[in-house]
């Protein structure tokens, strides 16, 4: 990946996680690198989503115990 794509890479996922834009804005803003920022967009956000994942307190208690057996 060259410094600019990364740059262009580092800018969109900045604006969509303030919410500035989404995926089909930053593609539309840069038409020369969609087919190289498409994917990498669409993985960043499925990953951040997984961040805001919280188990079960009932699972963690279970997870807990057979750690420790």
């Amino acid at each position: 990946m060259n410094n600019s794509l990364e740059a262009i890479l580092d800018t969109c996922l900045n604006q969509i996680e303030d919410g500035k834009a989404n995926i089909d804005e930053c593609l539309a803003r840069y038409p020369e690198h969609a087919t190289e920022l498409k994917p990498l967009l669409q993985a960043a956000t499925r990953l951040a989503r997984g961040r805001d994942v919280m188990p079960d307190p009932s699972y963690k208690a279970r997870a807990r115990t057979q750690l420790h057996v």
